[in-house]
């Protein structure tokens, strides 16, 4: 994966994430899973999940003038 340098237009993209889960035999070490072992032909049950990415603005900051009401309330309060 490599960083985004801008943000897509209209914050819409048609990029995804491919997740992969296998069952394989009880007491399997590291060295029996290969990348054939993905494989749909490869014997075990591979499941496939597709994720989309969605861009999601981030919230926007609020007011310094707001922030300054807050303040005075909390000072009239002491």
């Amino acid at each position: 994966m490599e960083p985004q340098e801008k943000a897509p237009p209209n914050m819409q993209c048609k990029d995804s994430f491919l997740f992969q889960t296998v069952f394989v035999r009880p007491k399997a070490t590291i060295k029996d899973i290969t990348l054939e072992t993905f494989e749909k032909n490869s014997g075990y049950e591979v499941k496939e999940l597709i994720m989309p990415v969605v861009y999601v603005a981030p919230p926007k900051p609020p007011s310094l003038s707001s922030h300054k009401n807050y303040l005075r309330s909390e000072i009239n309060e002491l």
